[in-house]
């Protein structure tokens, strides 16, 4: 079982570091388009994939508890999206990295409510986890509070009910049956957002922006979100949010890697106390 465990530890830190890694790719795409539209199309194809290529097992997997299940973790994973796309705009993008990754300490919080337990070494690992990220984070003299920093600590609330959802349903149903209810709830949490809060254009004729969308469907959505949620069938919801924390770090590395940003001590640092976390959890608990 511990073999098991870091097997999709590790495939679960390859899904967090594609997920950084679309921080670059997707910027312009997103900046330039709709973000709803974008979230609707982008989910709406992933729906469209898992369909036609396991049409059979999803069909064979449907009941009232899959459609329940998947129904639910779609409205944390999408109303999620949506907060945190309403707090970029209202915010910096360095308070929603933070206030999004404090997900991550609300898991034990909220699981132990449940009545799971918690291990000590936990705690520890996730303070220093969470301070790697706001070493990283952190701009002097940003840190006046705003609106957007309200809608990025929610976003945090849903991505932490999702995750702890997730390790609980994962074990009860087939992963892309569940994968695809979870896609399909989340493109229509986005197509809705988009009626109710527009946002600007979308491209429909830039053939590259479609590019773009068919490569974040079928990686970032479809791939990613099948091995995380069966990833969380050998992992606690604790440790897959420790996992998920590396996300900015990623987001930083593909940055410096493809010129976007320079390299800075306090990325380093943020980053060495962010896997100072990881091995913590993995030594001291999983030994």
């Amino acid at each position: 079982m511990i073999q098991k465990h870091r097997i999709w530890s590790f495939y679960l830190l390859c899904v967090t570091a594609i997920w950084g890694s679309s921080f670059v790719v997707l910027k312009n795409a997103v900046e330039h388009n709709n973000p709803y539209l974008f979230v609707f199309f982008r989910f709406a194809l992933a729906v469209l994939c898992l369909g036609v290529l396991f049409f059979r097992r999803i069909k064979a997997s449907l009941s009232f508890n899959l459609v329940r299940d998947g129904s639910i973790l779609g409205f944390f994973c999408g109303i999620g999206f949506v907060l945190q796309t309403l707090a970029i705009g209202a915010t910096l993008p360095s308070h929603v990295a933070f206030l999004t990754g404090i997900s991550v300490v609300l898991v034990p919080i909220f699981s132990n409510l449940l009545g799971q337990k918690t291990h000590r070494y936990a705690y520890v690992a996730i303070g220093c986890a969470c301070l790697g990220l706001f070493v990283l984070a952190y701009e002097p003299g940003t840190w006046s509070l705003r609106f957007g920093d309200l809608l990025a600590f929610l976003c945090a609330l849903f991505y932490a009910w999702q995750i702890i959802l997730t390790s609980t349903y994962a074990r009860r149903h087939d992963i892309f049956a569940l994968t695809f209810m979870q896609c399909l709830v989340t493109a229509a949490i986005g197509l809705l957002s988009f009626g109710v809060f527009g946002g600007g254009p979308f491209n429909f004729k830039d053939y590259h922006l479609w590019g773009v969308l068919a490569f974040s469907s079928c990686v970032y959505t479809v791939i990613a979100y099948l091995v995380m949620n069966r990833a969380q069938t050998y992992l606690s919801p604790w440790q897959a949010g420790l996992i998920f924390l590396t996300e900015p770090l990623f987001a930083v590395f593909f940055s410096v890697l493809l010129g976007v940003e320079s390299l800075q001590s306090q990325m380093l640092i943020g980053g060495a106390l962010i896997l100072a976390g990881m091995m913590i959890a993995e030594f001291k608990i999983n030994q």
